[in-house]
């Protein structure tokens, strides 16, 4: 008996010496979203974690989200910024239901859909912002040939009101700007 416990002993320290391993079983891969809802049960989140959410995407979404707001692009495409919303909603849902596979695939289609959307709003408001620079000049040009004919008090209106729509194209409120030069074309003949 004692010989036989000795070789056992003997194998064993050879075994360890060497480096053996014992092969691992691993667990099977569940879900992201199983995993999720069965870290949420009582006596199973001891073992089970929930997966990492994915910030990263969310916070990008979110950004450009915001971004779209800052440039005003419900008021130039509302149809396409209403689309993104939907999506970014939707997104929001699933992650926070924990369906972070979904929730990135919403997260992906905002930022892509945003980019373009940002570019048109951009693009679209250079060139109404160039319109309205333009047509401003072209209206001081006017003035300029027009002011010896007016009286003080109305120069200074028209003064005043080739301010007010400088201020209008820098706040970038172009409707706003079109009828105030068509108040001040019709009242004052320019």
């Amino acid at each position: 008996m004692s010989k036989k416990k000795g070789v056992l002993l003997l194998v064993l320290f050879w075994l360890a010496g060497t480096g053996f391993k014992w092969p691992e079983i691993s667990k099977p891969e569940l879900n992201p979203y199983v995993r999720y809802r069965l870290s949420k049960l009582p006596l199973l989140n001891r073992w089970i974690k929930p997966p990492p959410p994915p910030q990263k995407a969310y916070q990008e979404a979110q950004k450009w989200v915001e971004t779209l707001e800052r440039l005003r692009a419900e008021k130039y495409f509302p149809e396409d910024y209403q689309k993104i919303l939907k999506r970014w909603q939707k997104g929001q849902k699933y992650y926070q239901e924990g369906r972070y596979s979904w929730a990135v695939h919403y997260f992906k289609k905002v930022v892509t859909s945003a980019k373009e959307l940002a570019q048109k709003t951009r693009t679209l408001r250079d060139k109404k912002r160039q319109e309205a620079w333009q047509r401003l000049e072209n209206l001081r040009k006017k003035w300029a040939l027009k002011k010896k004919d007016f009286p003080l008090e109305k120069q200074l209106k028209v003064e005043l009101a080739l301010w007010r729509l400088e201020n209008l194209i820098q706040m970038e409120d172009f409707e706003l700007f079109a009828k105030e030069v068509q108040e001040l074309e019709k009242n004052y003949a320019l």
